[in-house]
Order: C-alpha cells, then structure tokens, then sequence
C-alpha cells in the first residue's frame, strides 16, 4: 500500500495505472444492496451537494449511492491482482449486514479494506455490535489486507478504543461531520480542523 491514500469516493474517479505508481485508490464505499446507480448518484449530487463560502465547508446529503457490493465486485481469479493495488471501502448499519459483506469480500485480497463506521447520512439506524464485527472482521482478512476504521469527527474516542481492542491498527480520520440531525454530512475546513484534533489525540497515545 502506498502512503499517499486516495479517499472515497474521489478514488473511484482517480482510480487508472497513472495514479498507482505513487497512490493506493480507495473504491467504494460499497453496501450490501443497491443504493442507487449513476444517475441516482448524479441525481445526489446535484441536489443536495452546497457550498457555503462563509464557513468554507461542503454540504451534502448524498446517503451512500452505489451499485451494491454484488453490482461491482463478483470476484473472481482474474480480478486479484486489481483489488492488491487498491483499498475496498464498505459500510453497514447491522451486525448481520456488517458480517454478510465480509463474507462477500473473502474471496479477494485487495490492499485494505475500510470499514465506514460513521457515514452520518444515511438516516438510518446502527444496530451494530462493533466489538464483535472488528474483532471477525481482523480474525478473518488475509494479513496481506489491512483493516481500516474510518472514524466520526466526534465521539471518535470509544470507536477508536473498541477497534484497538480488536486488532485494528489503521484508521482513516475523519467521515464528514454530521448535521441537520443526521441527514446531512459536512465536509471543508470544520471538518478539517476536527481531523486534525482526532490525529493528534491518537498521536498522543503513542
């Protein structure tokens, strides 16, 4: 894995042999149902992406759109040495959902797969038992793909606690920062300086 990470979703759109020589891609991030296709996503970011030049921040309600993880990845033999160069972003909001993901992921050694904990909107529930799903989740990846916790901009200390407790050792700091009661996300500089503050509080642990 390279040490310059391209995050999601601009990895998908940055994602050719030009960039990997330096970059390690991050696709996704993928559910496990269809969230909505290109004109959906297209859709998304037409109507809910703003810029607020006052507070220089992004808004955005986009809530995940992607094909599915069966939509983009079936994998297959041929398709290894692609997923080795590049990180798989996935998210749930179930234990199950969580478990069912890793199940169709096994198949595949990509260089990292992260784990979106904290995309703040989907409007959804979490029923989410992360002890246990960080805890499967290193048991059973191949030591050649690193686990990666994607954390929230706020809260971040007993996420970061339960998946160390785990065996997570690489985290990705931060998701947007949640607003309009967790129908919204805000990205810009507020998110910036709180993914800062969450660098250097886990720094300090060290």
């Amino acid at each position: 894995m390279n040490r310059l990470i391209i995050s999601a979703p601009f990895g998908n759109y940055l994602d050719s042999a030009s960039w990997l020589e330096h970059t390690t891609p991050t696709i996704g991030t993928f559910t496990l149902e269809n969230r909505g296709g290109v004109l959906w996503r297209l859709w998304k970011v037409l109507s809910t992406v703003r810029y607020y030049p006052g507070i220089q921040a992004w808004k955005n309600k986009l809530g995940l759109p992607n094909p599915g993880i069966d939509g983009r990845y079936k994998p297959s033999i041929t398709d290894w040495d692609w997923h080795k160069k590049r990180i798989i972003s996935v998210s749930a909001r179930s234990t199950e959902d969580w478990l069912a993901l890793l199940y169709k992921t096994s198949n595949f050694t990509p260089a990292g797969i992260e784990m979106n904990v904290s995309c703040p909107n989907t409007g959804e529930i979490d029923k989410t038992n992360y002890a246990e799903v960080f805890e499967t989740y290193v048991k059973h990846r191949s030591s050649d793909t690193t686990v990666i916790v994607k954390l929230p901009p706020i809260g971040y200390e007993k996420m970061f606690e339960t998946a160390v407790n785990a065996g997570v050792r690489a985290f990705h700091c931060c998701n947007t920062l949640p607003i309009d009661g967790g129908r919204g996300g805000l990205s810009g500089k507020p998110l910036k300086l709180l993914s800062l503050a969450c660098i250097k509080w886990i720094n300090n642990l060290n």
